[in-house]
């Protein structure tokens, strides 16, 4: 019996790979002319698109300098045009125009000008007229509360340009005759209509007071200055149109915060005369501060400055033209820092009785 022998079967497993067929020759050249006519015109695009790539930044390239050696632009200034301007020496009155006022009315927290240490505070007094005056010389503003600080001067700096220091003589003859320094001006009494500006001593910083109260001005600065003191003018003479500008000002102050403006007026000229009404318009007034404190409130009068002018002030012709618990009768309230120049006679009795400009004159009548 023949014995078969069966093997089991095996099968093996899928090929996880495959060999790819050669293509026949007539296929394969056929495949070379494809790759040969794609690659011609990609080479043409590429040099179209290199050429104007470089022509394009050739155009966009600036234009060479000229006018100067080794390739540097020359200035572009005329040849006679100089490195620096020469001032020209100011005149007078192109002085009292050129160098504005510090402005501290109106706005809390405003800050004065800024004077050089060496400058003195006036020029060579020129007489102006009533139009020329008002528009060459505006002072600087001051009335107002609430941390306006003045103007910052250098602690040992004159009053004057003039390097005469005014005489005793001079102080006496410009109190001679006095009339014109008694002229009342406050909200009853607004300025006379043919009130013309009177001859005016320039002080720095665009300030300026008349001429006839100058030297006492002067002789009371100087003298509490020798002192150890460090007075400072922060307003004097004032335009019409500065006053104007301060009281619209502290009258929109008012504005704003609710008031209506017949309202906002009224709280207004409390710190602020209307235009016409107050004595910074007549020349004859200043407000000074202490150079350590310039901030325009109450507490200026605890100052070593004001304690030394209220005590004072009389000697040389000025009184506190608003003392406290006297605004009911000069319509403006207490002002430690403002004086008026009224002559030796009339501010020795106003300051030693502790009356107002109005009641002495009430009186005198």
């Amino acid at each position: 019996m023949a014995v078969v022998l069966q093997y089991p079967r095996i099968e093996a497993p899928e090929r996880e790979y495959y060999v790819a067929r050669r293509p026949a020759p007539s296929a394969r050249r056929a495949q070379r002319h494809r790759r040969h006519f794609l690659l011609f015109p990609a080479l043409l695009a590429l040099l179209l698109f290199g050429g104007g790539f470089l022509l394009g930044k050739a155009s966009a390239a600036p234009e060479p300098p000229s006018g100067g050696a080794g390739g540097i632009p020359a200035a572009s200034l005329s040849p006679a045009e100089p490195d620096s301007i020469t001032p020209e020496k100011p005149t007078a009155k192109g002085s009292a125009s050129a160098a504005p006022g510090s402005s501290s009315a109106g706005a809390d927290g405003i800050p004065a000008a800024s004077l050089s240490p060496a400058e003195p505070d006036s020029i060579v007094p020129e007489k102006p007229t009533a139009k020329g005056t008002a528009s060459a010389a505006p002072g600087s503003s001051s009335d107002g509360t609430g941390g306006i600080p003045a103007a910052s001067l250098s602690p040992a700096e004159p009053d004057s340009i003039v390097p005469e220091k005014p005489t005793a003589a001079d102080v006496a003859s410009t109190a001679s005759s006095t009339d014109w320094a008694l002229l009342l001006v406050n909200g009853e009494h607004p300025l006379p209509e043919d009130f013309t500006i009177p001859e005016l001593t320039q002080l720095k910083n665009g300030h300026a007071i008349d001429s006839r109260a100058y030297p006492s001005l002067q002789a009371m600065m100087d003298a509490a200055r020798a002192e150890g003191l460090q007075p400072l003018i922060c307003s004097s003479y004032r335009t019409w149109d500065k006053q104007t500008k301060l009281f619209e000002a502290k009258t929109q102050f008012y504005m704003n915060q609710g008031y209506v403006r017949t309202e906002a007026e009224e709280r207004a000229a409390q710190w602020v005369a209307r235009p016409g009404t107050s004595e910074h318009q007549m020349c004859l007034a200043v407000d000074i501060v202490d150079m350590s404190y310039q901030l325009l409130d109450e507490a200026q009068e605890e100052t070593a400055v004001q304690k030394w002018l209220m005590a004072h002030c009389a000697e040389y012709g000025f009184i506190l033209r608003y003392p406290t618990e006297k605004s009911t009768l000069t319509g403006v309230n207490y002002e430690p820092w403002h004086y008026r120049y009224v002559g030796q006679e009339a501010a020795q009795e106003i300051m030693e009785q502790g009356i107002c400009l109005e009641e002495y004159l009430a009186a005198s009548r």
